[in-house]
Formats: C-alpha cells, structure tokens, sequence
C-alpha cells in the first residue's frame, strides 16, 4: 500500500490490543498528517453467548485502543493534520444483539467529538493571535448509515424481523 501512495507512508501491521505494540509506535517520533482509526470488530448475538472474553477485546480494540492510538498521535501532528475515527450507524442507539458493538462504537462517536471540542480549545487558547486556530487539527468520526451499507445476506435478514421497537430475532429470543 505504502509504495501505491504519493506521500511518504508507514504502514505498521500490529496487535492493537497489546500494549507492547501502542508502544512500538509510540517509539518513532514523526510527523503524524492523517491518522485513520479503522480497526475494529463486533459480534452478533446474545451477550451471553458471545462471551466476557471476546466482549474484553472487542471493548480493547474498539475503544481503548483508538483512543489510544490517538492520543498518542497528537503530539505528533501539526497544523492541517488530520484523525478520522471509524464508528458505525450503531454509534446512534442500543441494538439487541449487538449490545457490546453498539457501546463501543457509541463510545468512539462521543469520544472523538469531546476531544475535537478539547483540541479547539486548547488551539485558541495558546495560539489566540490566529482567529482560525481552531481549525488546525481536525478529528471527525465517521458513522455509515444502514442505507450505505451492504444488504445483509438474504438467509441472515429472514431471521430478523421488524417491530415497533426495533429489529428482533425470534431465534434469540424475540417475539
């Protein structure tokens, strides 16, 4: 990938759950223009069933280490530089099946808003001479909705049944 791009680019390919490789990327002091926060993973079914093991990476991964990642990153950026956390649709509301995804994406959602408003205010407070101070590093986060996603298997969507409150899935439980 790095040799397809026309900028300079370091690809790290790590376990982001493992604090050993937060450090490893915290040992290289560069620039930091574009940080992409897209790793990530979720698991549908019933809490129990997915477990308390796979819940933990999937909060490790999803939430600790992005904000990590990022925090991390901000030392290194500059002005123009640029973080852009990856949520979901399922950032907006508490889905059945998806309790544990949904937080953590709802987690990255509020995160990265709290943190663009720290960041602006920390920029005008020691660069107030440039009125556009606040617009030095910009985070966003990106959160797809249903319609721009890909339709679900058609085997899937038959188990899944639409009500007033939601989806439900008779198979787990749902009337």
């Amino acid at each position: 990938l790095a040799a397809e791009l026309a900028v300079p680019c370091r690809i790290f390919a790590l376990d982001l759950t493992q604090e050993a490789s937060l450090e490893e990327l915290s040992a290289e002091p560069v620039v930091v223009r574009y940080l992409v926060n897209a790793a990530g993973f979720g698991r549908i079914g019933m809490a129990e069933d997915i477990g308390a093991a796979t819940t933990g990476r999937m909060i490790a991964l999803n939430c600790r280490a992005a904000a990590e990642l990022t925090e991390r990153a901000l030392p290194y950026m500059e002005r123009g530089s640029r973080v852009l956390e990856i949520a979901s649709c399922a950032a907006f509301q508490p889905i059945p099946y998806l309790a544990a995804y949904a937080a953590t994406k709802a987690f990255l959602l509020r995160y990265s808003r709290a943190l663009a408003a720290e960041v602006a205010a920390y920029l005008r407070q020691y660069y107030p001479e440039n009125p556009r101070a606040h617009k030095g590093i910009v985070l966003a986060c990106l959160a797809r909705t249903f319609l721009e996603q890909r339709p679900m298997h058609p085997q899937a969507a038959a188990r899944w049944r639409e009500t007033a409150g939601g989806y439900v899935c008779p198979q787990h439980g749902g009337a």
